[in-house]
């Protein structure tokens, strides 16, 4: 599984069975352990340490080792899921040179396998569980291999998720149309037809970012209401965030999970939106089947007196709905049009000139950025997969939030 790491599994069988309730939530097993990089020179100054979970159906937060009596601890967290569902643990170790040039942490793993004692935390029923004595990885056999497999998917119909619960599809590379035909009703001026290749896959959020995940970086945040109409909810799309805010967001994750997160790109955002699609929305070119695909300006928005065109259909929901409420596009995606526009890290041209593809994340920088998607208050005009529009990125607004992108 992880280059020439040895295939030695370990079934962390507990002196004392757990006291859950439901015999049916399996015991972990912690089946690997080993470096990262999988040859470690010691003139390095840090290094990661790397556990594979085989969980079952218990859910684990985080996984902590301790070595031969805690000279070392470790708590290792989630990185990443696996193709084949098992979960990849990760602790970076950093470490400075004495006076005398000598490294006395690079010894973490000693000569021979260790004895560690690992402790699983259960996030659903908020308990510890230890598993001591558990002979875990072997030092030289890791040193021989050449190359450690990332944790990642093969194609867009599986994915990965992280430690704020989000899940993210990969999105192959490929080349589309971006852009809308003159034919095409509610058409506007800036949606020139051109061929576009997006030449790296990427993984990119299946939802929009919740409150209750933008309220794990800003806790004091509130999405607020509309007209008496809750938009705070844990489950609902955040809003009221500045480009700024989406930016900032995206590298304190970062920094957090030691993973590349960003706004993915004006052409990303119409490339996932479309998932291989040509017609104006990804359901096809009817605006009134948007219910059951999309939360959009509807009956039901009309009926508390929002004004304009509608689709004529109703949806049940008057502003934001849950992310995931609707269904998927056919790459997996929710939400891709209506709900909330959606920031991307492009500066708006009305003729793209090559922007469209490219990130301008200069935070001193108050160039406009593009936004994607339509939202709940959009009419059928707006919410179109080639619609585009800007904004200063400064500004909020309670139809705007955004979703992540995640390079491999």
């Amino acid at each position: 599984m992880f280059g020439n790491y040895p295939e030695q599994s370990v079934d962390l069988q507990p002196e004392q069975e757990p006291s859950y309730n439901d015999t049916s939530r399996l015991s972990p097993q912690i089946i690997l352990g080993g470096y990262s990089p999988a040859k470690v020179d010691m003139n390095d100054t840090s290094f990661d340490v790397i556990a594979i979970v085989r969980e079952g159906t218990l859910p684990i937060d985080t996984v902590s080792v301790t070595q031969n009596q805690s000279v070392f601890q470790m708590a290792m967290t989630h990185a990443g899921t696996l193709a084949n569902g098992d979960h990849l643990y990760k602790m970076s170790y950093s470490f400075e040179r004495n006076s005398f040039g000598e490294t006395t942490l690079a010894t973490l793993w000693g000569n021979k396998p260790g004895q560690f004692n690992i402790t699983v935390r259960d996030t659903a029923q908020q308990e510890s569980h230890d598993f001591p004595d558990i002979i875990f990885g072997d030092k030289e056999a890791a040193l021989e291999a050449e190359e450690l497999e990332e944790p990642v998917t093969t194609d867009s119909s599986e994915g990965i998720s992280n430690s704020l619960g989000m899940n993210f599809r990969l999105i192959p590379a490929g080349s589309f149309t971006m852009g809308s035909p003159t034919s095409e009703e509610g058409r506007d001026r800036d949606e020139s037809q051109h061929q576009v290749t997006i030449s790296q896959p990427f993984y990119l959020q299946t939802t929009e970012v919740t409150n209750a995940q933008y309220r794990r970086y800003r806790a004091s945040h509130d999405s607020g209401d509309y007209n008496g109409h809750d938009l705070n909810g844990d489950s609902q799309p955040v809003v009221k965030v500045s480009w700024y805010d989406a930016n900032d967001f995206a590298q304190w994750l970062s920094a957090e999970e030691g993973v590349d997160y960003r706004l993915p790109s004006e052409a990303e955002l119409e490339y996932a939106t479309r998932a291989g699609t040509t017609t104006a929305r990804w359901w096809g070119d009817d605006a009134d089947q948007a219910c059951g695909n999309a939360n959009a300006k509807d009956q039901a928005a009309s009926a508390v007196g929002l004004s304009g065109s509608i689709h004529n259909c109703n949806d049940g929901y008057v502003v934001t709905a849950p992310v995931a409420s609707f269904q998927p596009n056919p790459w997996g995606l929710y939400d891709t049009l209506g709900n909330v526009y959606e920031w991307s890290c492009s500066e708006y041209n009305s003729s793209y000139s090559g922007v469209e593809s490219t990130c301008n994340n200069n935070a001193n920088d108050s160039a406009n950025r593009v936004r994607r998607g339509g939202s709940w208050n959009g009419g059928p005009r707006y919410v179109r997969s080639a619609y585009r529009v800007w904004l200063r990125p400064d500004r909020t607004s309670d139809v705007i939030g955004f979703r992540l992108a995640r390079s491999l």
